[in-house]
């Protein structure tokens, strides 16, 4: 890539195309992507990817390149992150509120996904795990705040620093010690949400639950 390339973007709105990159991606530029889209080569462009709309499927631990994912809601659209088996993948992720109050990063797919990168919350987010685990294992940081959605649990196991709070809203969210916790901000469940550690657990009402996974049970 020698200049950074729109996928599916119409006068800058998504496109209803489905879109396959199945070979290796290289160069300096990145990838503008505004609808269906799966990257599956072994990429090493730099330039990042920007994901503004529709779903962008990992078919490989190296599909974004090496460069940051930046999720920027467009239009009112939720984008989506999709894998097709157990994926690692070691970006940094930015996560930037779009134009309307709420914004949303939904994960599905055939495995789990585990985010080693630094995640960075520019605003309030939810993130919605539906299928398999979400972990992030690197640090989360930034102003904003994060919510939990979702079937699957999302695993926080890195030291966090994001200073908005953490609300659970049905979802799950574990941290994976007491140090993953971050300093500032609530802690806040509602409509059967659930915040607590991979061992020792607390509910949103400050009841104690004796394992995770008998607490997650009442989710399926």
């Amino acid at each position: 890539l020698d200049s950074r390339l729109d996928l599916g973007a119409r006068n800058g709105y998504p496109s209803p195309a489905n879109l396959l990159l199945s070979g290796a991606i290289s160069g300096a530029a990145g990838l503008d992507i505004y609808t269906n889209t799966t990257l599956s080569g072994a990429n090493s462009f730099s330039g990042g990817v920007n994901l503004y709309a529709g779903s962008l499927t990992l078919g490989s631990n190296s599909a974004l390149g090496a460069g940051d994912l930046n999720v920027i809601p467009k239009g009112g659209y939720s984008p989506s992150l999709v894998v097709d088996a157990n994926r690692q993948v070691s970006n940094n992720l930015y996560l930037t509120p779009g134009s309307t109050s709420f914004s949303q990063l939904s994960v599905s797919g055939a495995g789990s996904l585990e985010l080693k990168g630094t995640v960075t919350l520019q605003g309030a987010y939810t993130l919605y795990p539906s299928t398999f685990p979400l972990t992030l294992s690197g640090t989360v940081t930034g102003p904003g705040g994060l919510n939990v959605a979702g079937y699957a649990p999302l695993i926080l196991s890195g030291s966090n620093s994001y200073q908005g709070g953490t609300t659970s809203s049905g979802g799950a969210a574990v941290f994976g010690s007491v140090a993953s916790i971050p300093a500032n901000g609530n802690l806040l469940s509602y409509y059967g949400g659930y915040i607590g550690l991979a061992s020792t657990n607390f509910g949103g009402s400050g009841t104690y639950q004796s394992s995770f996974i008998d607490r997650f049970d009442k989710f399926s």
